[in-house]
């Protein structure tokens, strides 16, 4: 004899089929009629008629009915899981986390809940908050421990807060001693404090528990000097015994990268070729006309007279680095981080955060931002930096992308002071292209298409320069290598803080030239490189 759950399979199934044959009135007709709030399967329906609603662009609709689900199942963490999900994805994520918030004020020993609302918070750049989830889901005993220490070591890495991030990687490890990443990100802080011999050992670790662990592999080989052709030849054949494209990528840049140092050109061009022709296929074509159009509308939207208009009143002066990758933005910030003035901020996201989530699309939103807005931005931007760094008089922002957005934190921040690292086009290209960066940056993996990216973030750059060209202060990294104290000497008067000499420290402790290796070298590859390279935009 035929069930109601049956019968409701059947419903279901027929609603699907009428959606895959074009006819949708009929059967959203049917999914409403399925998810009536008191019907026994009421859940399973309500998430029905959502997806179908995502699935024909209706987001707000699918919204309101994970919404209506939730509600009848107020103490049911799925469903609440469900709605912020879509909330998150739709670009509401303050939303989401509102729907944990409600959820634990109501159900306060569910770990699990807890923990979804530490990761809400996090997406929504809500750190301490973050941290205050994760600590509760742990006090609760969730699930997998390892995995939520290892989180929060995380989130304190990306606080600034690398002490406590460290001690969050050992809790991890006393619950899963091999469990990967907390040691991963362990030698990860430890290389980045200097400390090569504890990070190698830590890397070799991972290889133990995992012998294909490529990133592991890969940044171990970058803190070996001694042995170098047996370095080499493990990672050629790590590089042919593998079958993943992505693990082949990482060790193909990182061959490449050492062939490189130890003056191997020809053999380490071969791999950092194989290298870019595998992350090619990761992602979309990079299309340059799209980026010029991109480069048009930010000339056309911010002009002189856009800015004066909307710029908000501030005395705030905050440091605001930029250029393109692999231009001497690091080495910029080391200098002036030893300044007791200035903090150094690194990356952060909270820019390009507001912009996706206040000014889409973008730019041309920018057109129709009210005053209030753009206050409630810079605010958000101020309040997210004093949170990681209370007791900072300056921080800067080491974001290589922030030259998009110079004329929108002009407006922001009118007191600003913005320092543009430009380096030699062909040494800049070849460095970007011959080192795997972070982020999706299409123009990365391709000669020409790097070299069209330069020329273009050339022409955008020339624009703020038309716009306020005192607050610009271009460091060139030849310069800075070969002649750091006039170069830093005026860059501090810029922005308006002596002391070089505390700044200088970085370049005489090193007791040798700063990075002269990276100067001309393009040379050693310039019958490799396309003819276009010689020609200037």
């Amino acid at each position: 004899m035929p069930t109601s759950n049956d019968s409701f399979s059947t419903r279901l199934s027929q609603a699907r089929q009428l959606q895959q044959q074009g006819q949708l009135a009929e059967a959203e007709a049917l999914l409403q009629t399925l998810a009536q709030p008191d019907a026994d399967h009421y859940q399973q329906a309500g998430t029905a008629l959502a997806e179908f609603y995502l699935q024909t662009g209706r987001p707000q609709e699918a919204v309101d009915a994970l919404v209506a689900v939730a509600d009848r199942y107020p103490d049911q963490l799925a469903p609440v899981a469900r709605l912020a999900y879509l909330l998150d994805v739709l670009g509401q994520t303050h939303a989401a986390v509102a729907c944990y918030e409600q959820f634990v004020a109501r159900q306060p020993d569910v770990a699990n809940a807890w923990f979804n609302l530490a990761l809400a918070r996090r997406r929504d750049l809500q750190y301490p908050g973050a941290a205050e989830a994760y600590q509760a889901a742990i006090e609760l005993g969730v699930d997998d421990l390892a995995e939520a220490w290892t989180n929060l070591g995380v989130l304190y890495s990306e606080m600034r807060q690398p002490d406590q991030a460290r001690a969050s990687y050992e809790q991890a490890l006393q619950h899963d001693d091999r469990y990967i990443p907390a040691l991963f990100s362990l030698a990860g802080l430890a290389a980045g404090r200097g400390d090569a011999d504890n990070a190698a050992a830590l890397y070799l670790q991972v290889l133990e528990i995992d012998p294909k662990h490529a990133d592991a592999l890969a940044r171990w080989s970058q803190l070996q000097e001694a042995d170098a052709d047996q370095v080499d030849q493990r990672l050629i054949d790590a590089i042919n015994a593998s079958e993943d494209n992505g693990s082949r990528e990482i060790l193909s840049y990182a061959l490449g990268d050492r062939l490189d140092a130890r003056g191997y050109w020809p053999e380490a061009f071969d791999y950092l070729e194989q290298a870019n022709i595998l992350a090619q296929q990761r992602h979309p074509p990079y299309q340059p006309e799209l980026t010029q159009r991109g480069i048009d509308s930010l000339i056309g939207v911010f002009t002189r007279e856009w800015i004066n208009e909307h710029s908000l009143e501030s005395e705030l002066a905050p440091i605001f680095l930029c250029g393109l990758p692999r231009s001497g933005l690091s080495l910029v910030e080391q200098m002036l981080q030893v300044h007791p003035a200035i903090d150094a901020g690194g990356e952060f996201d909270i820019l390009p955060w507001l912009v996706s989530r206040q000014l889409a699309p973008y730019p041309q939103r920018v057109l129709t931002a009210e005053r209030e807005m753009l206050q409630a931005m810079a605010d958000k931007y101020t309040n997210f930096v004093a949170t990681l760094f209370p007791d900072a008089d300056r921080v800067t922002d080491r974001r290589a992308d922030n030259f998009l957005h110079l004329g929108l934190l002009r407006a922001l921040f009118p007191s600003a002071r913005f320092v543009y690292t430009r380096r030699d086009r062909r040494d800049n290209c070849l460095s970007i292209w011959s080192r795997k960066l972070d982020g999706n940056l299409l123009y990365a993996d391709d000669l020409e298409h790097v070299m069209h990216y330069y020329h273009e973030h050339q022409r955008l750059m020339q624009h703020w320069l038309g716009l306020f060209p005192a607050a610009i202060h271009t460091v060139d990294y030849e310069n800075l290598v070969s002649d750091p104290e006039p170069v830093l000497r005026r860059l501090l008067e810029f922005l308006g803080e002596p002391g070089v000499d505390e700044c200088l420290a970085v370049y005489r402790d090193a007791g040798e030239p700063l990075h002269q290796r990276s100067v001309n070298r393009w040379q050693h590859y310039r019958e490799r490189l396309p003819a276009s390279w010689d020609a200037k935009a």
